[in-house]
């Protein structure tokens, strides 16, 4: 719990230094009323939280702090546990932080809203009993029919892996609770694609192109848009119940058409395709890739091929996907 001290020191950095008031009201603007201040305006309320089954997992009222600069969130938990956040914006760094508070484990996030106007985050997770410091990750995820997608997730060194930590579905309490689909947690395996990226080559530097990761229809589908100089292509990408395993879809302007199959390992996303050798007609090719979501919040993507049946691979390109801030 925090310590009284702790509580007005963090509700003083939630409202803001008496100078900085000051010179919002001399410049004739509301304070906090930037479209940044409410990016994150569609989590406050009171909610009734389950988990992606409907499973009750608590309660939860997310309420503006004074002055309207920043919110507060008080959890109760269903078995009782009960905890507490501190959110606000930060216009010099143009990012959200969140410090949370609860027995045996504090919170500290720090991140920004998306293209499709998600809060991500990440930071680390304290847990008094054992003094570590682990990388942690939160997302707040609007769903179309209004209700909240919490999602955290923590690093696991051993297997160099986000793994889920807790997935909440917020919803008021007067809404029905809802069992959609896609709700299994291997369907957001690959969520820490979604974004609008800038691409680098990670050999030379230089840009590769730009992608637009996309999630779709329910939830259920990824559509990747990609373009570079000259070219354009995309994918669509969706996990699979009946075989569980991932599937890629991918097409571009080049008449290209590749069906890729595979699933997590070791820590990454890894899928490939089949598909016929240009130099060799009625050779069989392997085209392999994987993703990796790296601890910055990057995303490497490295392609590879072979044409001995997986005995050996070669290298067709390797990049590094870097977010583009949200204006």
């Amino acid at each position: 719990m925090l310590s009284a001290l702790g509580g007005v020191l963090l509700l003083c950095a939630l409202t803001g230094p008496i100078q900085a008031q000051s010179a919002t009201a001399a410049s004739g603007r509301p304070p906090c009323s930037a479209p940044a201040f409410h990016q994150w305006d569609f989590w406050l309320g009171s909610w009734r939280v389950t988990d992606t089954s409907g499973a009750l997992q608590g309660a939860s009222a997310v309420t503006l702090a004074p002055s309207g600069c920043g919110f507060i969130e008080h959890w109760h938990g269903a078995k009782g546990e009960d905890g507490v956040s501190f959110n606000g914006y930060d216009e010099v760094r143009k990012s959200w932080t969140q410090f949370w508070v609860s027995p045996g484990a504090v919170i500290r996030l720090e991140g920004t809203g998306d293209t499709h106007g998600a809060i991500r985050t990440h930071g680390t997770i304290s847990y008094g009993a054992t003094g570590l410091e682990i990388p942690f990750r939160g997302n707040w995820i609007l769903q179309p029919d209004g209700a909240v997608r919490q999602e955290f997730f923590q690093y696991n060194s051993k297997t160099k892996a986000w793994d889920s930590w807790f997935t909440g579905i917020y919803r008021h309490p007067e809404e029905p609770a809802q069992n959609p689909s896609c709700s299994e947690p291997e369907a957001h395996q690959f969520d820490f694609w979604i974004g609008k990226w800038d691409v680098y080559d990670r050999q030379s530097g230089e840009r590769a192109g730009s992608s637009l990761i996309e999630q779709m229809y329910g939830g259920c589908v990824l559509r990747e848009n990609w373009s570079e100089p000259g070219f354009a292509g995309g994918s669509l990408n969706i996990y699979s119940t009946a075989d569980r395993s991932w599937h890629q879809t991918w097409t571009d302007q080049s008449g290209a058409l590749r069906e890729f199959v595979g699933g997590v390992v070791d820590g990454e996303m890894v899928m490939v395709a089949k598909t016929q050798s240009k130099k060799s007609p009625g050779r069989e090719v392997l085209v392999r890739l994987k993703f990796t979501h790296n601890p910055d919040q990057t995303v490497r993507q490295h392609s590879e091929f072979s044409d001995d049946g997986g005995a050996t691979w070669q290298e067709r390109y390797d990049y590094l996907y870097r977010p583009v801030a949200a204006p």
